[in-house]
Formats: structure tokens, sequence, C-alpha cells
């Protein structure tokens, strides 16, 4: 309904209309929560999980050295080689398996085809004083003879013992067993058959499929877990031990295993900052017309 002055009067039914309309949009705006300034929206997060044990790349076989071998210094004595120091440092955050392999391979670049007295020397401050400790290469079988070289009744030194720790670690290792498994070939055996029209005995071929179970050699990578002990200053460093196992299958004829670190307060060494530790080692020359390289 049109009033003077040409405004319009709201009837009570066009006030009804209009709030049917705008209720909705209304009660929306205010139930819709608005977002935080503080909480970006992001991907849910996902739950934490058992760690997946790490795989290492391809088998060390594949970067083996050729044409040098471990020894102990006894037998380098016996075959009259002459020894040579040699060491090889590093820095932190560094695989021991892979430097005992470039190792023998800066000694192989040098000529060398043996290799005896590995040490690795770890440098890490230890209650605010820089302190070094080594440990020794040696076969299993002689650990007595290295723990009874060690120990000089009488001697003192400053040394420290390091905390050991023990724990649980998955890699992957190379497994192999025997496996039995069908086999299809074809086999051709020839029966003799009468001829009634020549009357006489004729051989004829018969080719048929036969399965048989033949026992097979298979190689896989398969999680092993082993408890392993961990010094503080591996953690520190971040420095990994060598696989001194599988070392001792591509280098040697027997088991090379790593002593217990022994450690003392020293000065770091200065001359390569960056690369306070160290792999070192005797390294050999062949003799003339000696036979070719074998290990231990």
């Amino acid at each position: 309904m049109r009033m003077p002055g040409g405004s319009r009067r709201c009837t009570l039914g066009s006030i009804l209309l209009l709030g049917a309309v705008l209720c909705p949009l209304a009660c929306d705006l205010q139930l819709r929560p608005a977002p935080h300034p503080a909480i970006s929206p992001g991907p849910a997060a996902a739950s934490p999980g058992p760690a997946a044990p790490v795989q290492p790349p391809k088998t060390w076989s594949d970067r083996r050295v050729e044409g040098i071998a471990i020894i102990t210094s006894a037998e380098a004595e016996t075959k009259g080689l002459f020894a040579e120091p040699f060491e090889l440092s590093f820095g932190a955050k560094q695989d021991g398996t892979a430097l005992v392999v470039d190792f023998l391979r800066a000694a192989r670049e040098r000529g060398a085809s043996y290799v005896a007295d590995l040490q690795v020397h770890i440098s890490a401050e230890h209650e605010g004083r820089p302190r070094v400790c080594v440990t020794h290469v040696v076969p299993r079988d002689q650990m007595h003879v290295w723990r009874q070289r060690a120990y000089v009744p009488g001697h003192r030194q400053s040394r420290t013992v390091p905390r050991a720790v023990h724990r649980r670690e998955t890699r992957y290792e190379n497994r192999c067993r025997m496996v039995s498994k069908p086999v299809q070939r074809s086999v051709t055996t020839y029966e003799s058959r009468y001829d009634s029209t020549t009357k006489s005995y004729r051989s004829a071929p018969r080719t048929r499929m036969v399965t048989r179970y033949e026992s097979r050699q298979q190689c896989r990578s398969e999680p092993v877990t082993r408890t392993v002990t961990r010094y503080e200053y591996h953690t520190v460093q971040r420095y990994v031990p060598p696989r001194w196992d599988w070392i001792s299958k591509l280098y040697t004829k027997t088991e090379l295993v790593e002593t217990e670190p022994r450690c003392q307060f020293a000065d770091l060494p200065t001359n390569e900052p960056g690369r306070p530790h160290r792999i070192a080692g005797l390294i050999y020359q062949p003799a003339a017309g000696s036979a070719p390289v074998e290990g231990m």
C-alpha cells in the first residue's frame, strides 16, 4: 500500500516473508566459527609407528677392492715384507664400513697388497677436555693375546673408560638357503610298436612334460636384529662402527673384531681441521715373485 509522498508501508505479511529469508543466513553466520589467526589448516598428523630398519646400499662386495688383503703383522714378518705407516683422516657423521673400504682402496692405489694392525682413533671432548679413544682390529681368536699385551703391571696412565650402551639394532643382511622348486621339462621317450602292414616293430618317439623338484640356492635381503655395543663418543660424533663381519668375508680368512676402546686425554690434531679422526695401520708392498694375494 503506497503512502503519501511516495513511501511504502510494510504490511505484516511482507515482514514475515523477509524474516523467513534472512534468518537462516544470520543463524549460519553466528554458528560458523571463525578460523584462529595463529593456527593454519594443514594435513592431519600421521600416528607415529615403529621405526623401520634402515636398509644399507648395495652389498659391500660391489665395492670390493681387488688385490689387497688384511693380514697380521706376524704373518707379514714371515713373508719378509717391509711395513709403511698409513692413515686416513675423516670427520663426523661417517659410516665405518665405508671408511675401511676407502682406506683399503687408498692403500691399494699406493701399491700395497697387504694391510695389518688396523686402528681406529676417535677424538672428542670429555668433561671439557680433549680426549682420544683408540680401538684395535684383531682376529677374534687373538683377542686374549691383545688384552694381555695391553695390560702392563705397574704402569699407570691417565686413561678414562667410555660409557658403553647396549641396544638392539636391525640391519638388512643377505641370507641364502636351499629351497626345493618344481621345474617342468619335456622328456622324449621311444616306444616300440608292431606294424601289422610291414609285420615288423617300429620305434616311435613320444614327448611329454614332466615336473620334477630340484634344489636351488635362493638369496634375499632380510632384516636381522642383534644386540650391539655403542660408546658415548660414537653418539657424540655420529659415527657408525664398521661391520667387521662383512670386511672379514671380503678381505680375510678369519673373523675380525674390534677391541674395547682405550681413551686418554690428549691434544686434538690440528693438521686437518674438521677431520680429527683417523684409521691407521701398516701397509705392505708385495715381494718380488710373490704368490697372488690371499687373506689371513
